[in-house]
């Protein structure tokens, strides 16, 4: 039984089954070269993306900026033309006195939940949340708000609208938003 073509089917079996088993499995080097290759194009990525990253939370935060503005145009149009009041930011913003402070009185006009709506439901403004209220760009909180210490990370200009404690205690009246007299120069 053992001719020549058995023979050379038997020798050659063995080795087709070797050669077949070293084209199925990557060798280290190639393993390697993989690697360092995925290495390079994703340092080259990376930056691209942070970015792209950085673009898309400052187009957040100018978006949210231009509702706040809007709102307060709004707010001014239905309030003889006076800017919003800054509050007492001495009192906690849930202050019967603080009820029409900007940050109550004007979110609402943008469709948005005021601040104390916010913290009456722990749903604090923080830089990832998707509020009116939230910057991306800005840090976080170094500690925990709360009605007594919010966190803001927007602001009325000082200039427009001056504190409500100092207006009532000076008799100053609250600024008209047709009376600033550079619109275009004067952040709001």
């Amino acid at each position: 039984m053992n001719t020549p073509q058995n023979m050379t089917r038997r020798s050659c079996a063995p080795d087709d089954f070797a050669l077949n088993q070293r084209h199925k499995a990557f060798t280290l080097i190639e393993l390697l070269v993989v690697i360092a290759v995925i290495a390079i194009l994703a340092s080259l990525l990376l930056p691209a993306l942070a970015r792209a990253k950085s673009k898309a939370q400052t187009t957040v935060c100018l978006s949210n900026i231009k509702q706040w503005t809007l709102a307060f145009q709004m707010y001014s149009e239905d309030n003889g033309d006076f800017v919003p009041e800054e509050g007492d930011v001495s009192k906690p913003i849930d202050d019967p006195v603080n009820a029409d402070a900007w940050y109550n009185a004007v979110a609402p006009l943008a469709a948005q939940r005021s601040m104390v709506d916010l913290y009456v439901a722990a749903d604090y403004p923080m830089p990832a949340s998707k509020s009116i209220h939230s910057c991306p760009c800005a840090p976080k909180a170094k500690f925990t708000p709360s009605m007594a210490k919010a966190f803001f990370m927007y602001g009325e200009n000082a200039r427009i609208c001056i504190n409500k404690k100092t207006r009532l205690t000076s008799n100053i009246p609250n600024v008209r938003l047709s009376a600033v007299p550079k619109p275009v120069d004067t952040i709001l």
